[in-house]
């Protein structure tokens, strides 16, 4: 990261950028930024998961954590296919699309059930609302990454 903004002092300091060469050399800084945050989280839920051991969970919590992560990854694809083709459409779509899935409202209400009916303990409830937050923040900094490339090549703030 620090490579990142060195270059970037240099760049803006040599080479009098345009606004479109600012936007450039600002969002590649902001990316690196919320890749490395995306990469912090995804050590949160490795250590939940560690933490929860092998401890039996009831398959409906595991089916749909197993399934949220699996929307999160293609979510995370997507938006790289998007910023490696450029390809602004695609990422309005990302943008557009995305909204808070129902899913996690689902996991929340089946992990107080199997708490309330003493099926997982607290400890265990509170790893996998780890889990969940660390995965909603993954998808809002791949939504973030989104965000800038429209920032980037527009000079569009999308809110």
């Amino acid at each position: 990261k620090q490579y990142l903004v060195q270059k970037s002092i240099e760049l803006i300091a040599l080479h009098s950028p345009v606004a479109g060469d600012l936007r450039n050399i600002i969002e590649i800084l902001k990316a690196s930024s919320d890749l490395e945050r995306i990469a912090d989280h995804i050590v949160n839920i490795a250590n939940s998961f560690i933490e929860l051991g092998n401890n039996k969970l009831p398959i409906k919590i595991h089916l749909l954590c197993v399934s949220l992560m699996d929307e999160s990854y293609q979510f995370y694809t997507k938006t790289l296919i998007a910023i490696q083709e450029n390809n602004l459409k695609f990422a309005y779509e990302i943008v557009k699309n995305w909204e808070k899935q129902p899913i996690v409202e689902e996991i929340n209400k089946q992990v107080i059930c199997s708490m309330k009916g003493e099926i997982i303990t607290s400890e265990e409830a509170v790893e996998l609302f780890n889990v969940i937050i660390h995965l909603e923040k993954i998808i809002d900094l791949i939504k973030n990454l989104s965000e800038g490339m429209i920032y980037k090549d527009s000079g569009i703030i999308l809110d």
